[in-house]
Parts: structure tokens; sequence; C-alpha cells
């Protein structure tokens, strides 16, 4: 059986969603490569959230800005991701995760 959540393994894709969340569920894609991750896999990262019905990309026509949204479906996910991210804060620390 394959799950959904595993697309979030890919490195990023959490991120992206949790962020744009943040953002009041929009952003434009310079904020995003700002803040999130400024590399060449990108654009194929938000193609594939953009495929799962994550969010949109919708190209402003004067200005040309790429603005990044989430749809029902990804601020949904996003909540439950945020969820999970408050239930897990007390038990982050370093000894734990070898990072922070």
């Amino acid at each position: 059986m394959i799950r959904g959540v595993t697309i979030f393994e890919r490195k990023h894709l959490m991120e992206t969603l949790l962020f744009i969340y943040d953002c009041g569920g929009k952003t434009t894609r310079m904020a995003l490569y700002n803040n999130v991750a400024n590399d060449a896999s990108m654009p194929e990262k938000l193609e594939i959230l953009e495929g799962f019905g994550l969010i949109r990309q919708v190209e402003e026509r004067v200005t040309r800005t790429m603005h990044i949204e989430l749809s029902d479906h990804g601020h949904e996910v996003a909540k439950k991701l945020t969820d999970i991210d408050r239930v897990m804060g007390p038990y982050i620390t370093p000894s734990r995760t070898g990072r922070y």
C-alpha cells in the first residue's frame, strides 16, 4: 500500500507547504525561494505539490509575479501538519535529533 504522506519525504515539500500556510495561505515564488530553498529543483517540487492538488501557481499578468497559494485541500493538509508540529515541539531537542 502506498501512503499519500510519503510525498513529504522529498526534501522541502513539507516545509514549502508549511511556509505558505504560515503566510496566510498565499505567497510569492520569490518569497518562497528566499525563505525555504533556492535551488534548481524547486520548480519541480512546486509541480509535485500542484499535481497533488495542494497548491496553485498563478501568474500575475502585469508584473509577471508568480503567486503560490494553498488549495482547500492544501490548507487542510498544512493545518494537520501544523498540529503535528505543535504536538512534537516540546520533544525536539539536540540529543533526540542531532541537528538542533
